[in-house]
Parts: C-alpha cells; sequence; structure tokens
C-alpha cells in the first residue's frame, strides 16, 4: 500500500496547527492531510465523514481533551492511528494514552521539522506493516465467509457484527466460462481476470468513501465493502456510489485488457445480512450476462430480471440437422439465440452453450475450437464466435452421403455394445470393402477407430457434464464391461475416468 496516509491534525490553538503544517512537506513524507480540527468534537465530526488513517492530536483541549476523543473514536474506527501533541506537565497522561493504543507522542516545546519527519517516517513504516499484515488477515476471513453457505458470522469477524455496510459487486464482462487451467489455448482463466482487479480495488479510493476490505467472493466475484457514515441523503449516497463504480471501473480499464461491471446495494446492511443477499443476488446477476458490458446498476435493478425455464433443446437436434441439411445450421442457431434473449432465460442459454460447445468438440475432435476472453466477453460476441465456427465446419467437411450416413448411425447407436462395421455397411447400402475404403479415405479412421474415438468423446462429455457412475457412463457408451471402458479411456486420455471428471469439471 504506497499511497500517502491521510492525516487529521487536531489541536485547539490556530498557531499550533499553522506551525505542524508548514514545519514539513507532508506529501514528501508520504502523508496528506485531508482536515484540521479545534476541538474534539469536530474531530468526530470529520471522523465520521471522510476516511482517515492517522490523528495527530493535542492532548489538553477544552470540552473534549485528547484522551477523551481517542476513547470516542476508538468505539467507531477501531484500527485508527494517533500520534500525541503533549507538554512536558502532561506526561502523567500518558500511561492512560498508551493504556487506549496510541501509536507514539511528541512534546511540543521540542518538536523541530527533523525530529517531526523522523517520527512520522518511523510511524509510516509501522502503519504500512501493521495495515498489510491486518488487511491481509481481514481479507482472508471476509473470502472464507462469503465463500460458505454459513449464514452466522464468524467469531472472528464480530467486531464488524453490529456495524453496517453499503456494498457493492464487481464481476468479470465474461459469458461462458473459460477453463480453470491456464494453458497456451487459455492464458487467462474467468478466475484470473478477477485476480488480476483485485490489487487495484485493495489501493482504490474516491471522496470520502472508506473501503473496509475487497475480496473475492463465491463464484468469481469481488465484493467491497463501504462505510458511508457521512450523514447524507439516500440519493446523495446512490449518486456517490455510482460516480464511485465510474472512477473504479475507469481505472480498471486502464490497466487491465479485460471489462468489469459494478453492481451497487441501495441499503447499508450488516455482514450478516450482506452474506444472506449476496447468495440470493446470485440469480438475477446472471441477467448481466443479457446486457453490454461495463454495467453500473443497483442489484435491484429491473435490468438484470431473469428466467431460468429448463428446455428441450439437445445435441442430437444439431447431428440431425447437421447430417440433413447443414446449411441451416446457422440461421437456426441463430434463432435458437434469439429466443432465449428474448425470454432473459439464462438457464436455457447455458444449455444452448453446452451444447453447441459439445457438438463442436465431438465434431472437430482434437482441432475443436478454443473460445478467448474476445470471443466471451458478452452475447454478441459469442454468438459471432460460434456461427463462424459452424460456417468453418461446414466449409471443411467434405463427407460424402454415405459417410455423413455413417457418422449419423454411430452416434445414435454408440450405446450399443454389438455395434458392428457390417451392420453399418448394411444400414447405408454399400459392402464392408467398399464403405470401409470410403470412410477411411474421407475421415482419416477406420471405422472402428471412429466408434472408439466417438464414444471416448460422449464418455468425456458425461464425465463432466453429469453425477453418473463409472459403470452407468460405461453402458452409455457401449461398453459391458467398466473395467474394460477405464482401461480403453486411460489409453486415450492418459488418466483414469474418475481423475478425468475432477480435473475438468464445471
Amino acid at each position: 500500500m504506497s499511497h500517502p496516509l491521510r492525516v487529521l491534525l487536531v489541536d485547539d490553538e490556530y498557531l499550533a496547527i499553522e506551525d505542524l503544517l508548514s514545519m514539513i512537506n507532508w506529501e514528501e513524507t508520504g502523508f496528506e492531510i485531508i482536515g484540521t480540527a479545534r476541538s474534539g468534537k469536530q474531530a468526530l465530526k470529520l471522523l465520521s465523514e471522510k476516511p482517515v488513517d492517522l490523528v495527530v492530536t493535542d492532548i489538553s483541549m477544552p470540552g473534549m481533551d485528547g484522551i477523551t476523543l481517542i476513547e470516542e473514536a476508538r468505539k467507531d474506527f477501531p484500527d485508527l492511528v494517533f500520534l500525541l501533541l503533549t507538554a512536558y506537565a502532561e506526561i502523567d497522561y500518558m500511561k492512560r494514552a498508551f493504556q487506549q493504543g496510541v501509536e507514539d507522542y511528541l512534546i511540543k516545546d521540542e518538536i523541530t521539522s527533523q525530529i517531526l519527519t523522523e517520527k512520522l517516517r518511523k510511524v509510516r513504516v509501522k502503519m504500512l506493516s501493521h495495515h498489510a499484515e491486518a488487511y491481509s488477515h481481514l481479507q482472508k476471513l471476509f473470502r472464507e465467509y462469503f465463500n460458505s453457505g454459513t449464514v452466522d458470522l464468524p467469531s472472528a469477524l464480530s467486531s464488524y457484527g453490529s456495524r453496517q455496510f453499503y456494498y457493492c459487486i464487481i464481476t468479470p464482462d465474461i459469458l461462458y466460462p473459460l477453463t480453470d487451467d491456464i494453458s497456451a489455448d487459455h492464458p487467462v482463466t474467468a478466475l484470473s481476470i478477477i485476480q488480476s482487479a483485485l490489487p487495484y480495488m485493495e489501493e482504490f479510493s474516491f471522496q470520502s468513501v472508506r473501503q473496509l476490505c475487497s475480496y473475492i467472493a463465491y463464484n468469481n466475484k469481488i465484493i467491497l465493502l463501504l462505510d458511508l457514515s457521512a450523514p447524507v441523503s439516500v440519493l446523495q449516497i446512490m449518486d456517490m456510489l455510482r460516480q464511485y463504480g465510474q472512477s473504479l471501473l475507469g481505472l480498471l480499464s486502464q490497466k487491465l485488457p479485460y471489462s468489469y461491471s459494478f453492481f451497487y446495494s441501495q441499503f447499508p446492511l450488516t455482514l450478516e445480512e450482506i452474506h444472506a443477499d449476496y447468495f440470493r443476488k446470485q440469480t438475477p446477476l446472471r441477467g448481466r450476462y443479457f446486457l453490454k458490458g461495463k454495467q453500473i446498476l443497483s442489484l435491484d435493478s429491473p435490468s438484470l430480471s431473469v428466467s431460468g425455464i429448463r428446455t428441450d433443446f439437445k445435441e442430437d437436434t444439431l447431428i440431425r440437422l447437421y447430417q440433413e441439411t447443414p446449411e441451416r445450421l446457422p440461421h437456426f442457431l441463430e434463432e435458437q439465440l434469439k429466443t432465449v434473449t428474448a425470454s432473459r432465460n439464462y438457464t436455457g442459454l447455458f444449455a444452448f452453450l453446452q451444447v453447441c460447445f459439445s457438438f463442436l468438440e465431438h465434431s472437430l475432435s482434437d482441432s475443436a475450437p478454443k473460445p478467448d476472453y474476445e470471443d466471451c466477453k458478452d452475447l454478441p460476441s459469442l454468438s459471432a464466435f460460434l456461427i463462424r465456427q459452424y460456417k468453418l465446419l461446414m466449409e471443411k467437411d467434405s463427407l460424402s452421403h454415405d459417410s455423413r450416413q455413417a457418422v449419423s448411425y454411430i452416434m445414435e447407436h454408440c450405446g450399443n455394445p454389438e455395434l458392428s462395421l457390417q451392420e453399418i455397411a448394411d444400414h447405408i447400402g454399400l459392402s464392408v470393402t467398399h464403405f470401409s475404403r470410403i470412410f477411411k479415405t474421407e475421415t482419416g479412421e477406420t471405422v472402428g477407430d471412429y466408434i472408439t474415438t466417438y464414444r471416448m468423446q460422449k464418455a468425456c462429455h458425461l464425465l463432466k457434464e453429469t453425477n453418473l457412475k463409472i459403470y452407468e457412463i460405461s453402458e452409455k457408451t457401449g461398453y459391458s464391461s467398466p473395467q474394460y471402458f477405464s482401461q480403453v479411456f486411460v489409453k486415450q486420455f492418459g488418466l483414469k475416468p474418475l481423475d478425468y471428471r475432477k480435473r475438468n469439471r464445471i
């Protein structure tokens, strides 16, 4: 945390404050003066309005002395650091001051620019070290709490139990999940996109918004807890949150090649209430998939309304269409996408996308396209990617009608352990010898190898997308023996079926 630490100067003597302001270059020393106060009450008011890291305060002040100021400020700002200004005659007060956690003190008559600079630099080093350690620990606590379905506030966070915060959610503008593994084909992941934004959240400051913590929560989103305790109206707070979001997204667009959206709560909530609300908002937040990127919206915005209707869209539909009238495929996909988009049906959308990518994977095998971030950042870009790939698939496909019929038959009957070359040849009306020669020439594989490859591809799909047992997947892919199925799978992919499921489960 290299940004200037924010300082509030408190002294009832005007000249004392002027001396402190002019004695050193505060900015070069790593501090920013955010305000001055002439009394303890005025200081408390400023603390409620502006984020402050360090308070430099006189002990002896009328009405509310420095010790009382510290005691009162600690109630709402337990992490605030204090540096006391004292006279020789007030040394007896220091024991009480240190009991309140005062960082250090300066004797007024002995203050010089050199002494003040050295003292502040020592305080800054200690504060930054303490802030980094404390902040990291706090992040860990919040991350664990907001990645768990447990509603009750952990005892480690009990000191924040009665406090209320506005909370914001930062999400990456990405529609289809990228792989969980970083590779040459996938240089970024959904998690890495959100992780790259977190350091900028930690350093970000805006007007009088006090950020308690930012951390990664369940489902690859960043939560920011904001303390807006200043006495302003609801409309002013909403305007401030929108400005905060605009400024933050502007910073991220300058620093990162990815796009993000910003969603904010309309009311202050306790941590337990925020936790419950965050998990409730997982479904409405899917509404962002149907919007353009870089959104700044209330979490209760009607723009986030969605439906979750299951559809019967199956891969077999694409297979039949591809075999019979492939030229209709791109238009068919566009119409299907328009239907789920118009109804804002996120369940139908993701079922549609899974079927589309599964079909491409089965049709193209090792050459199946892998979308990158630019292809996944919103619905139009992903739609364009899919249509482009299906058009390329048709352009590259040189299978004859007989081979197409054979492939379609294999797909439909791959679950039959007795499926044979003779059966397929009889179905399309060719001799085994003639059919075998045509199929090998056009596909580059023997019929037996093609059947095995397709069965293994289907097994991979079932391992990733279902909870079926290994013996059930074995049966569905045409293997009467689970042990033999596992042997073939290991030979094909170099790992056992259950290990494949663990690595590739979405």
